[in-house]
């Protein structure tokens, strides 16, 4: 997708409906950044944290660790973490994970991703009430998403230091196409994000910039 002129150079299978992957936790990192919160504000992670968590990552959060918002928007994009997509998901509805998934779905209408369904934050795929989207719907979140201030350059980031109770840890990407030393690695390629186990498939999104215009891969 050529996102300077909003056009298709490829596509395949389009508005088949298939399994959301990452696209929560994409999604709520914007919408996080767009609230106008204090990214460097530390927040303890809220009760019920772990309890809501399907699947922990390498960033082990737990419930009442001291962290900043950006710190848990970079878990969410760089390290794929679970547990922090609850955790902003409890702090920005005030711990009513129902409430900011219903705005969720309300954002993904709102820019266009009219055939989108979420049922978590965490982007795990919950055979028994699955999240729902389409490529194209896809394309449309991630378009949106490139707009929002360092959405696309927390993305990118190989590795970096989370800070939890005043301790920092390493947290490392887990999307190869930016890891310098996989086999994977493409030196133009820039986030966006990845995702894949065996019980929700694989799946990669990512841009290139190109004589001035940025292609979207999906």
């Amino acid at each position: 997708y050529n996102v300077q002129t909003q056009t298709f150079l490829i596509e395949k299978n389009a508005d088949t409906e298939i399994f959301c992957g990452f696209f929560p936790r994409l999604l709520l990192a914007v919408m996080l950044t767009e609230s106008k919160a204090d990214l460097e504000e530390v927040i303890e992670v809220p009760s019920g944290t772990r309890a809501n968590t399907p699947q922990y990552s390498s960033a082990d959060l737990k419930d009442g660790d001291k962290i900043s918002l950006g710190d848990l928007i970079s878990a969410m994009l760089i390290g794929n973490s679970q547990e922090a997509a609850v955790a902003v998901g409890l702090y920005m509805s005030d711990g009513n994970l129902s409430s900011i998934i219903a705005q969720m779905n309300e954002k993904a209408k709102t820019v266009g991703a009219e055939n989108t369904v979420f049922t978590n934050v965490t982007g795990y795929n919950d055979k028994q009430n699955p999240s729902r989207t389409t490529l194209r719907d896809i394309v449309k979140i991630c378009t949106y998403a490139l707009t929002v201030d360092g959405i696309l350059d927390r993305s990118d980031i190989a590795y970096t230091l989370l800070t939890v109770n005043g301790v920092t840890r390493p947290l490392y990407t887990k999307n190869s196409l930016v890891e310098s030393s996989s086999a994977y690695y493409y030196k133009r390629a820039t986030g966006l994000a990845v995702s894949g186990d065996s019980n929700s498939g694989f799946a990669v999104v990512s841009t290139v910039l190109n004589n001035n215009s940025r292609f979207l891969s999906v």
